[in-house]
């Protein structure tokens, strides 16, 4: 089942201290399912990078 990926999950991956059970969770996950991303917008939102 696909599932959505938001940038907080991804934030753990880049950030040590964002690290959380949910979002190592979520990267086993993407080892047998596909996640949909939405593109980095930058008109007026700020995109940590």
């Amino acid at each position: 089942m696909r599932f959505v990926l938001d940038n907080s999950v991804v934030g753990g991956w880049l950030l040590e201290d964002q690290a959380t059970a949910y979002t190592e969770a979520v990267a086993a996950r993407l080892a047998t399912d596909r996640a949909l991303a939405e593109a980095a917008r930058t008109a007026g939102v700020d995109v940590l990078i």
